[in-house]
């Protein structure tokens, strides 16, 4: 999953979706349809990885958690002017999926 949503946000879609974002923020008419659409993603979005994910179907806070520790860290990767060198880049996304892997092992609190 974390492959797939790299490799989105790799896409030219992607990049003017962000742009879209920040020219929200000065853009009342934007403001307004923006987050909409938005949240129409994120519930598709979570609506896919819970049918690939079941084991998260009871835990939706931890599910939220991990959704949104990898948006951010792969979404900054990818709007970042400069870049992570490939081998840190690497590393990153490891430390990410092993994060992930231990919030699924004892999700804690996140229930």
């Amino acid at each position: 999953a974390i492959d797939s949503y790299d490799e989105l946000t790799s896409k030219p879609m992607f990049m003017a979706f962000s742009e879209l974002t920040i020219a929200a923020r000065r853009d009342p008419e934007l403001a307004q349809v923006l987050p909409k659409k938005q949240k129409s993603f994120e519930k598709e979005y979570k609506n896919m990885g819970m049918e690939l994910f079941p084991e998260w179907e009871n835990k939706p806070i931890a599910y939220d958690v991990v959704m949104h520790l990898t948006l951010y860290i792969l979404e900054v990767m990818a709007n970042d002017l400069n870049p992570p060198d490939p081998t840190v880049r690497k590393l990153l996304i490891d430390q990410l999926e092993a994060k992930i892997q231990s919030l699924v092992a004892q999700p804690r609190d996140l229930k």
